[in-house]
């Protein structure tokens, strides 16, 4: 069907080219034109094409038109404590393995897609983090990953972590199916999407049944 779609165009053109005295810039522009219209054809078929997730809620990333599942790895909450409490504390995810099984290359990363049931804002309910390695030094977390969740001064008030979160923005497909597509390169490491609720989602029993990331690595 895209093959015709394009000769159709193809022979559309050519027949004005012929049988029309354009002025070269006019030309220039017909095929600029024809160019974008093709390229746009291209993307909206693609999209059309890319599979339905099976899951809400749970990213999955492209390989040979199919989607396929990041690694899910159970992990526990942390919580460091900084001289004696005055300096505040850090909770961190920690999974008890040193690298993610699914790995991809920085240069050639898979396109990543996620559903969600209800029509939601996905970046408020979407955070990629990259490991804090900071800690690597000290026997105890070598062969571990650590996710910096959450640090907190003295007094209880919130520090930031960006230094940490993974820019992306999301690109709607179809119905609630978003891709996920990164603003910056990924610098090789770990890589993680925090726990994921969707709006049927009980919050606190996902938290009684355990915590599971979604992970990933680059090299």
């Amino acid at each position: 069907m895209f093959t015709i779609l394009k000769l159709r165009i193809s022979q559309k053109v050519s027949w004005i080219l012929e049988y029309a005295n354009l002025k070269p810039y006019l030309m220039k522009l017909i095929l600029a034109l024809l160019f974008l219209m093709i390229f746009q054809l291209g993307i909206s078929q693609t999209n059309d094409t890319i599979p339905e997730p099976e899951f809400p809620a749970k990213p999955y990333y492209l390989e040979n038109d199919n989607l396929k599942n990041f690694e899910r790895i159970e992990v526990t909450m942390e919580m460091k404590i900084k001289g004696f409490g005055f300096g505040g504390g850090e909770s961190f995810y920690t999974a008890f393995e040193p690298k993610s099984k699914i790995r991809f290359n920085k240069d050639s990363l898979p396109r990543i897609f996620i559903k969600f049931s209800k029509n939601i804002d996905v970046n408020e309910n979407l955070t990629i983090l990259k490991e804090d390695d900071s800690m690597k030094k000290k026997r105890k977390y070598r062969n571990k990953r650590l996710f910096k969740q959450e640090s907190v001064s003295t007094g209880g008030k919130a520090r930031k972590i960006e230094n940490k979160k993974v820019e992306f923005i999301v690109q709607r497909l179809r119905n609630n199916i978003f891709e996920i597509i990164f603003t910056n390169p990924l610098e090789p490491g770990e890589y993680a999407f925090m726990p994921i609720y969707d709006n049927t989602d009980d919050i606190f029993s996902s938290a009684q049944a355990g915590f599971k990331l979604t992970c990933f690595g680059i090299d």
